[in-house]
């Protein structure tokens, strides 16, 4: 008979290996036993057996293998990080594919800091499970040290599941201390914003008193307007408020010189400039042209005639 034959779910090197039968190892190595048939390294995981791993790495066993892959999914999950340490030094296959329980999922799942520390090395930090990438994996569970190493392996800050990023995660089971981690990697809470205020305007928390206290600065400037002209422009009357009660600048200008109170005026919010006005908005700032607030509402007045 083949000693490295498998017959049905049963191979002999692999059976004694899951028994840890080192005499019946050793005997059938010397018979001739190929310690790459089978299943021997995932054996040798689910035992958590390092000794035996070794031994058998010097009597030829290769961890850059499918059977390596699975061995490592073993120890990843079953938080064995010694044994997972030996297989890298092994140089154990750790490619895997989204849709695969990853190592480095497992990992995360469990919460084991240190393993993620060791296998993010080596892995993709943007892979997913159920379609959900590993950086929402950790934010959802408020994992705030893992978080914090997946964006220093290159994990994307603004990746989505479910049309939310890890920051609305973060803000939907209320972990601060990881939004605080992302907005620190310059996570793109502008687009967030918008999002929640237009999908979940009558929403009883406040998005952006979440991330101001995370350390976001609300008077940013992206693509040359704040979060209150966006506001002011589209008429998100709650973002609004929400920005003014968190003390937003009411009077910085764009690039033309307009204040939120004039993007209001000249967009037709007025729900929006009567709320800026009431919270002393300034109505004398002009803009590149000359023309102040007032100017802006003569100006749509005109137009409005002109083309009546």
């Amino acid at each position: 008979a083949d000693i490295n034959q498998a017959y049905g779910p049963f191979h002999a090197l692999t059976m004694a290996t899951d028994g840890n039968n080192y005499e019946m190892i050793n005997l059938l190595l010397n018979l001739g036993a190929n310690p790459n048939k089978g299943n021997v390294l995932p054996a040798l995981a689910d035992n958590n057996n390092i000794d035996l791993f070794n031994t058998l790495v010097q009597r030829g066993l290769r961890a850059n293998n499918i059977n390596g892959y699975q061995a490592l999914q073993i120890a990843s999950k079953n938080d064995n990080i010694a044994f997972a340490q030996a297989l890298l030094e092994a140089n154990v296959l750790t490619i895997s594919e989204n849709g695969e329980e990853a190592p480095l999922i497992n990992a995360i799942k469990n919460g084991n800091i240190d393993m993620v520390a060791l296998l993010v090395n080596t892995a993709n930090s943007n892979i997913t499970y159920l379609d959900m990438p590993a950086l929402i994996w950790a934010a959802k569970d408020g994992k705030t040290d893992i978080v914090n190493i997946l964006l220093e392996h290159n994990a994307n800050p603004n990746i989505n599941y479910n049309n939310s990023t890890a920051l609305m995660w973060a803000f939907n089971k209320n972990h601060p201390k990881v939004a605080k981690v992302l907005i620190n990697a310059e996570a793109d809470f502008f687009t967030d914003l918008t999002t929640h205020y237009q999908t979940t305007p009558n929403n009883v928390r406040s998005f952006v008193q979440f991330i101001k206290e995370a350390g976001a600065d609300l008077n940013t400037i992206d693509t040359e307007e704040t979060l209150l002209m966006m506001a002011s422009a589209d008429g998100l009357e709650n973002l609004a408020n929400d920005l003014i009660n968190a003390g937003v600048d009411l009077d910085i200008q764009d690039s033309a010189g307009n204040t939120a109170l004039m993007i209001a005026i000249m967009e037709g919010k007025i729900n929006i400039a009567e709320m800026l006005l009431k919270h002393n908005a300034a109505s004398l700032i002009v803009n590149n042209n000359g023309v102040n607030a007032l100017g802006c509402a003569k100006n749509i007045v005109l137009t409005d005639q002109v083309s009546q």
